[in-house]
């Protein structure tokens, strides 16, 4: 019989189901192996993929979104970010436009217009 082992290196010599206490139980937490087994179950990497966050956002903006969506977003987005204050204000915001310029530079746009920021502040850090 072959010896297995789980990704932590413990050795287990047979597993052919869920541990249950009978066989209409539930799953029992000591189940390692399971538990293991459904950590790396169907999980598929697509390098090009692993880095692209601003990909699904931007299309949801620009081909999914009617015009009037557009707004209603922009204008809860611009009164959420005029709320933030004080010394902090920029240091968040700016990051956050930078994020939604990724995604979509209309997007971006008119956030900033909505902010009045000025766009040559954001490119000087």
């Amino acid at each position: 019989m072959e010896k297995s082992t789980t990704a932590s290196g413990i050795p287990y010599f047979h597993h052919q189901g869920p541990l249950t206490a009978d066989p209409r139980a539930p799953v029992l937490r000591e189940d390692f192996i399971l538990h293991e087994k459904m950590a790396y179950f169907n999980w598929e990497r697509i390098p090009e993929w692993e880095d692209d966050h601003y990909s699904q956002p931007g299309e949801l903006f620009k081909e999914i979104m009617n015009d009037s969506e557009r707004q209603r977003l922009v204008e809860n987005l611009t009164a959420a970010m005029t709320q933030i204050s004080g010394s902090k204000r920029q240091e968040i915001n700016g990051p956050q436009l930078c994020h939604f310029f990724r995604a979509d530079a209309g997007l971006g746009n008119a956030l900033a217009n909505g902010l009045k920021t000025e766009l040559a502040q954001m490119t000087s850090r």
